[in-house]
């Protein structure tokens, strides 16, 4: 039973797995919105590599098992089809990394964190810190010399 179980696991896991990480996704949230954008180039990528890998199976004419098989990565017969699914995996995993640490990005760029959703460029986001600093009130005392007057 606990074979079949597993089996059945593994064999579902290709569709799966998309649907986990939207689940987590979406109870999370995404702060900025490059997120939600490389969340679906990633997952635009996970499709196409499904497709060429079952592109592949159809191909060599193994059906169902060597789609699996390839999926898994170990495919019995190399076609260009099942390296370029393996590829669109690996971009879609690069894609999801962007997502997951985007805020790290952010910081490595030194992007200032009061940009609204990180499109602002630099210079704008300059630009709105200089705007926001308070001017000095006319009412502030002038700085004292050393010897305590103020003229």
């Amino acid at each position: 039973m606990l074979n079949w179980l597993i089996g059945t696991l593994f064999m579902a896991f290709p569709l799966l797995l998309p649907i986990f990480i939207l689940m987590i996704a979406r109870k999370i949230g995404y702060r900025w919105p490059a997120q939600s954008l490389f969340m679906r180039v990633a997952l635009a990528f996970y499709a196409i590599s499904l497709v060429l890998i079952g592109g592949h199976a159809a191909e060599t004419g193994l059906g169902l098992q060597e789609f699996f098989n390839a999926y898994y990565g170990a495919a019995s017969d190399s076609t260009l089809l099942y390296y370029l699914g393996l590829a669109c995996q690996i971009l879609a995993i690069v894609a999801l990394m962007f997502v997951v640490n985007w805020k790290v990005i952010r910081l490595y760029y030194g992007e200032d964190w009061k940009a609204p959703a990180g499109f602002m460029t630099k210079e704008e986001a300059e630009k709105a810190a200089n705007a926001d600093q308070v001017q000095p009130e006319a009412n502030v005392a002038e700085p004292r010399k050393k010897d305590g007057r103020t003229e």
